[in-house]
């Protein structure tokens, strides 16, 4: 399980290295299909008994559910 923490040291090491990386799309690799997909953020307003209000999650194929 990767953390917070974990991503954004991976991003400041990113950063560093390149930077333009900034600018560049998010993409998520579901290892169990083989696929890449455009990653987002997804912030949740209220509980849907599974996640809790507040919770923020990086999301694919979640646009329908915005705001």
């Amino acid at each position: 399980m990767m953390t917070w923490s974990d991503l954004y040291i991976v991003m400041q090491d990113k950063m560093m290295a390149n930077k333009n990386f900034m600018d560049e799309g998010v993409v998520v690799y579901n290892a169990d299909s083989g696929e890449f997909d455009q990653a987002d953020v997804l912030d949740f307003c209220e509980s849907d008994g599974i996640i809790d209000k507040g919770k923020t999650v990086i999301s694919i194929n979640a646009e329908e559910y915005h705001e």
